[in-house]
């Protein structure tokens, strides 16, 4: 990001700069020849030549030019850094569900082996299970079992 900005930054400098033309000259030789050169005659009159206006562009068109290159540049590493996001995300999303899906088949393991089951109420009170509340806890952690172990 930083060697874009910089050269987002030399680019407009570029752009700003005003186009220079070295002053050219014409005269007539002592042949009747007609000569071009940067630097007039010693000994006789020449011509000065102007040059052609730079290319219409101002500042404020330059310094768009260059934030739509700094934008775009900007949009692509947004759009790259959320899609490295979404990829944790899913990756962590499966570890979750794996670490679930593991907790819920030993859960049902331990519904299903053990005849007397303690749980511990909101209240912080134990009490143990009847067979019915077994039987609905075994099919809870059975939900549990097909919504996190489905890959």
């Amino acid at each position: 990001m930083k060697n874009k900005f910089i050269w987002a930054l030399s680019t407009l400098f570029l752009l700003n700069t005003s186009y220079s033309f070295a002053q050219a000259y014409r005269w007539t030789d002592e042949n009747g020849q007609t000569v071009y050169s940067q630097e007039p005659p010693p000994d006789k009159a020449a011509t000065e030549i102007k040059a052609p206006p730079p290319p219409a562009s101002t500042v404020a068109q330059e310094k768009a030019a260059v934030q739509k290159l700094i934008d775009k540049e900007q949009t692509a590493e947004q759009k790259e850094a959320e899609l490295k996001k979404a990829q944790a995300m899913k990756e962590l999303t499966a570890q979750e569900k794996q670490t679930n899906c593991d907790k819920a088949k030993e859960q049902l393991s331990n519904l299903q082996l053990k005849t007397r089951i303690k749980m511990i109420g909101a209240d912080g009170q134990v009490t143990m299970l009847t067979p019915a509340q077994k039987a609905q806890e075994i099919a809870k952690t059975q939900e549990m079992i097909k919504s996190f172990c489905t890959q």
